[in-house]
């Protein structure tokens, strides 16, 4: 328990190096920047990288998230305090209000639990209602801070990560808001009487100029303008690996500045004039978009390069890169922790490499032939230089996408610069809107290919978690495309070969399943249930599906990703365990993109309208759900449909996993006492060493998990699946003890999702992430005895 509170549990890794230590591992390239050595350049690279990564991690979330005990409900703590805050981007619509981040000017916030609050000087995302500030605009109100929360399924989507790599410590809701007068502040000054009007001006003019759907597009790619109605085509793009195209990101930058350039070139403007022309215009345009750190980093590798041509040195694209890398990591080293920096300098480095290495076979080429090879070299080699973090963060490609890319980024491209062409020459009338016509042309012919290509969208390769062997394997195969590409001799040639196929593998490693493995996965999806059964053989069952929140949820943001990521295919079946919606809320959504066999319902459980009659079944006690390789899905008790009789958390249908001839794990949905007692008098479950896992019934309440039942089941390891800040106040049953053995209990709300495999006939091996499952407590908690009232 040591430098925790008696009795206290934070959740949350392990603080790594801080700041000050990326800071100093940036000193190595200029180490290496004295030698010749290719391997001493690469260590320094590899050690700044490495220790930049650690200056990623904070205390944060040890902060975050407090716990009394192991059996006992779990708070994020909020910290309450007058504000004084900047904006430093343009707000996004986010439900009845809006979200902008912000730096805290001012503010006194009172320690929590003995942690202190938000500091000046530091990041915070706000929300809030009514019209979003602009750029910024000065705010003052009452401010309620958390700390971000964590990914919720190992390799899912972390808010903190997310909002660390943009400088934002915390999240915080912004009430009895109020604006400061712009007085005396230049910076409120500048964005209430240029940027915000000119920013309105741009929108009313592609307004004008294109028909809804493509000016919505073309706020969204030129202005970083995210309105909702955009999301379904958004979603569309994402599905066949063409999502970057609506990111504000080092495409769009170098689109409007190639326009600029083009211009000035025809102005016939030497260098220098063009060099003070393009910087102070990418700052502007910049500035528009609301200053993201891809449109930044673009803004910069582009005034590098007019600054070079000024200068008469020729830009090298990979040192111009590596420099810009290192005085990010000097000024924010936090931001390495953002996937999009880590997406753009990959994706550039491999763009430069890729470039490099063909450009030798193309050269006295015809125009149409070197076009079509570079315009593949650009695609390929940004997908290649890009994979491992589309591995970490996202988990899966489309196996079209470098085809898809091929096509869609020139049309794209062109339709964006006919676009931006028309709205700078707005004031000659007839050529803008020529302009704005063919563009829109353009789009309405990518959205109509898209829509075709629609049903192609699930057809993903699942990506492993980026590890060692992925790694060795992912450098191995660039070394094999090198050698492909600029080696002479056969044999070489062969062996570039054989080195690239590796890359093929990639999707095909790191798999949550292998020969021979059993995986049980109960989900962190808030306060709700889902589970994944994972057989030997890889087929699989899920037991119920979490809750959905309109068109999104646990299950599309982070359950669906995760099996992707393994590349499980449709379902052998789904269980619902009963007819309440923090289980059984998201069966529409994954009967939409599981395809899902069969249906096993309990209790009033419904399946989706659109589900065959045929899939749907009602077991009996004793039906075997499911059976592979040695193991098998038991239904062991079912309260049935009845509208008369138990409640319908005592209706829950009760699952038993067997392996090896004997029980290994039991799920009971919401069953509660007078269900488990009924239970054990119909159907006893015979365990003569004790139950391995139990799922804990209704989220870990007091009502569940009687005594008796724990008596006579025997678990090792207890699973809560529960969310934080739950207004049930669950769980509350109470310290587990059975005899002089301590339960372990984990816990979805401070463990995250939970992972279980067994590889023989022993117990599980239990991973409890993505982040440790305690820190300064025992797996189980210290021992407790249970009051005689409750044993």
């Amino acid at each position: 328990m040591s430098g925790l509170g008696a009795g206290e549990w934070h959740g949350g890794p392990r603080p790594l190096p801080g700041p000050d230590a990326a800071r100093l591992a940036c000193l190595t390239p200029l180490a290496a920047a004295v030698s010749a050595r290719p391997e001493v350049r690469l260590g320094a690279a590899l050690a700044t990288a490495a220790l930049g990564w650690c200056a990623a991690a904070d205390d944060a979330a040890e902060r975050g998230i407090v716990c009394p005990d192991r059996w006992s409900p779990a708070r994020r703590r909020v910290w309450q305090g007058g504000a004084c805050l900047r904006v430093t981007a343009w707000p996004r619509p986010a439900g009845p209000g809006g979200r902008a981040p912000a730096v805290l000017m001012a503010g006194a916030f009172p320690e929590v639990d003995g942690h202190p609050g938000p500091r000046p000087g530091e990041g915070v995302m706000i929300a809030g209602e009514g019209a979003g500030p602009h750029l910024w605009q000065r705010l003052a109100g009452q401010l309620d801070c958390r700390v971000p929360r964590r990914a919720a399924v190992p390799g899912g989507f972390s808010t903190r990560d997310f909002l660390r790599g943009r400088g934002l410590a915390w999240e915080g809701r912004l009430t009895e808001r109020d604006t400061l007068p712009a007085q005396d502040d230049i910076l409120g000054h500048a964005g209430a009487r240029w940027l915000s009007p000119l920013r309105v001006s741009l929108v009313d003019r592609i307004e004008t100029l294109f028909p809804p759907d493509e000016a919505r597009l073309l706020r969204s790619v030129l202005l970083g303008d995210r309105s909702e109605e955009m999301r379904s085509l958004r979603a569309s793009y994402a599905g066949l690996g063409l999502g970057h195209l609506f990111a504000v990101s080092g495409l769009h930058v170098g689109l409007v500045g190639g326009i600029l350039m083009l211009m000035l070139r025809l102005a016939r403007l030497g260098p220098g004039g063009r060099c003070l022309i393009l910087v102070p215009a990418l700052v502007v345009y910049t500035l528009l978009v609301g200053m993201p750190g891809s449109a930044v980093r673009a803004a910069s590798l582009l005034g590098v390069a007019a600054v070079a041509a000024w200068t008469g040195r020729p830009p090298d694209g990979l040192r111009s890169l590596g420099l810009l890398l290192w005085i990010w990591t000097l000024a924010e080293p936090a931001a390495l922790s953002d996937a999009g920096l880590r997406l753009s300098f990959g994706a550039a480095a491999g763009i430069v490499l890729t470039l490099r290495a063909v450009s030798p076979g193309l050269a006295g080429r015809p125009r149409a032939v070197r076009w079509l090879g570079n315009a593949l070299a650009v695609s390929l080699g940004a997908q290649l230089g890009a994979l491992p973090e589309t591995a970490r963060s996202f988990g899966w490609i489309h196996p079209l996408a470098t085809g898809l890319n091929l096509v869609a980024v020139p049309v794209f491209g062109g339709a964006v610069w006919l676009g931006a062409g028309a709205l700078l020459l707005a004031p000659l009338g007839w050529l803008a809107e020529s302009l704005s016509a063919v563009s829109w042309l353009m789009l309405r012919l990518i959205s109509a290919g898209t829509g075709l290509l629609a049903d192609l969208a699930g057809a993903r390769l699942g990506l492993p978690l980026w590890d060692l062997r992925a790694g060795v394997l992912y450098a191995t195969g660039l070394w094999g495309l090198w050698r492909l590409a600029t080696a002479s001799g056969r044999v070489a040639r062969c062996v570039g070969a054989v080195c690239a196929a590796g890359l093929l593998t990639l999707p095909y490693l790191g798999r949550t399943v292998h020969g021979g493995e059993m995986t049980a996965v109960q989900f962190d999806v808030g306060q709700g249930d889902c589970a994944a059964l994972v057989f030997p053989d890889r087929s699989w069952i899920l037991i119920d599906t979490g809750e959905a929140w309109r068109d999104t949820g646990p299950f599309r943001r982070d359950v669906r990703p995760w099996l992707r990521r393994e590349g499980l295919g449709p379902p052998a079946g789904v269980v619902l365990t009963h007819g309440h919606a923090d289980h059984d809320g998201a069966a529409a959504q994954v009967a939409a993109e599981l395809a899902p066999s069969t249906w096993w319902l309990g209790g009033r459980a419904e399946a989706p309208p659109d589900v065959h009659p045929r899939s749907v079944r009602r077991p009996a006690p004793g039906d075997t759900l499911h059976r592979a390789a040695g193991w098998s899905l038991i239904c062991i008790a079912t309260g049935g449909a009845e509208k008369t009789g138990p409640a319908e958390n005592d209706r829950s249908l009760v699952v038993a996993l067997h392996g090896h001839g004997r029980p290994r794990g039991l799920w009971t949905g919401d069953l509660e006492a007078a269900g488990e007692r009924d239970l054990l008098a119909r159907h006893p479950i015979h365990a003569p060493h004790g139950l391995e896992v139990l799922k804990a019934g209704h989220h870990g309440s007091r009502t569940s998990s009687s005594p008796g039942f724990l008596a006579a089941l025997r678990p090792a390891t207890m699973l809560i699946s529960c969310g934080l800040d739950n207004r049930h106040g669950h769980p509350s049953h109470g310290p587990f003890t059975l005899g002089v053995d301590t339960l372990r209990v984990l816990r979805t709300d401070l463990d995250g999702t939970v992972v279980l495999r067994w590889r023989d006939a022993g117990p599980p091996e239990i991973t409890a992430g993505p982040v440790p499952a305690a820190i300064g407590l025992t797996p189980g908690g210290p021992a407790r005895t249970m009051p005689a009232s409750r044993r």
